[in-house]
């Protein structure tokens, strides 16, 4: 009976354990509370001081708010005096761009005539060097009838007879027109020997200003871009002085067929005299046919240096214009040669009177 409990014991003892886990369960979540009370109250600690940071910020927002809308206008200004420097940078170089561009086309256009222009140079030259060769050819041909001509006049000279000094007593008027001539061929060789030297010195300054053309030419292919605009005026100025004096040589050609026409009515004028004269010799009985053909000799020698002399004049002329050109306050090599052979000596022994219309240019012997 001892051991065994009753119902109402049982109940009881059920009941304090009951209670003891309850009171256990209790102090577990007085415990549990009491922790996440004093972790609710680092979490209220730790909320209040971020409440406190952003308090903070916000006053430190609002000032800096509140001094960007007072400087806003002076940036606003700022930013759109940058934007209008800027569109105006963008503008200049635009402008500066299309102007380099232009000048570029300008450059290569000229380029393009200056070669046009060296390449006209050219031409004239090899046919200036031509012309040169063929005047040197004439002027050796010529030289040498002249000296066939002196050496047979020696030779009859010494050759003469008695008889034909008698006769030449007789007839002075041949020996008047011998002597005429002698002296109007020794005329003519001084007058050429002279243009000969000028138009030697005419070609040595067309080799020189050649020759600085080329370096010219050279110094610009050699030259960069930059550089170009800069030389561009002397060098046009170059090649408009060479062109100038191409333009007098064509003038010069286009009015020598005037010359020609005046020179060749004058030697005509100058033949007709001369066979009148010889005619009148040969009619004679005491004038020798040596004499006369000696004297038409001599007249077919001072053709051909009258035909000498103006293709020579025609390059002196160019040579005295470009010596004008260059040396305005100095005398032309006409004027020297007038100075320095007295008055009667400037056309090889004749004065010229000026033209007579289509009838050629009238003379008178001096």
């Amino acid at each position: 009976m001892a051991g065994i409990m009753t119902p109402a014991v049982c109940e009881q003892v059920s009941c304090r354990q009951e209670k003891e886990q309850a009171a256990q369960r209790l102090s577990e979540a007085q415990h549990t509370l009491c922790s996440r009370t004093t972790a609710l109250e680092g979490a209220v600690k730790h909320w209040e001081f971020l409440y406190g940071l952003l308090n903070t910020h916000t006053r430190v927002l609002a000032e800096k708010n509140k001094h960007f809308e007072v400087n806003w206008p002076k940036h606003e200004n700022m930013l759109n005096t940058r934007i209008q420097q800027r569109d105006g940078v963008i503008r200049g170089l635009t402008e500066a761009n299309q102007i380099l561009s232009r000048e570029n086309g300008d450059l290569v256009r000229k380029e393009q005539s200056w070669q046009d222009q060296i390449r006209h140079r050219d031409a004239a030259t090899a046919r200036l060097n031509k012309e040169k060769e063929l005047l040197f050819q004439k002027l050796a041909v010529t030289t040498k009838k002249y000296n066939v001509l002196v050496v047979e006049s020696l030779a009859e000279k010494a050759d003469v007879s008695p008889m034909v000094l008698q006769e030449e007593k007789q007839c002075p008027e041949s020996i008047i027109g011998t002597s005429d001539n002698k002296s109007l061929a020794e005329k003519f060789g001084k007058d050429m020997a002279e243009k000969k030297e000028s138009w030697v010195s005419l070609t040595k300054l067309m080799k020189e200003k050649l020759q600085k053309i080329e370096d010219k030419k050279t110094h610009l292919e050699d030259m960069p871009t930059k550089v170009l605009p800069e030389k561009q005026d002397g060098l046009a100025e170059e090649v408009n002085v060479k062109f100038e004096v191409l333009k007098l040589e064509e003038k010069v050609t286009e009015d020598s067929a005037v010359t020609q026409h005046s020179v060749e009515t004058v030697v005509v004028t100058e033949l007709q005299r001369e066979e009148t004269s010889t005619k009148d010799l040969a009619d004679k009985p005491s004038c020798s046919e040596m004499e006369v053909t000696k004297m038409m000799e001599v007249k077919e020698m001072e053709d051909n240096l009258a035909h000498e002399d103006h293709s020579c004049g025609t390059k002196e002329l160019v040579d005295e214009r470009t010596y004008l050109e260059e040396f305005p306050s100095l005398p032309t090599a006409g004027a020297r040669r007038a100075c320095a052979a007295g008055p009667g000596e400037q056309t090889g022994g004749y004065t010229w009177l000026g033209s007579s219309g289509g009838d050629g240019s009238k003379r008178e012997d001096i």
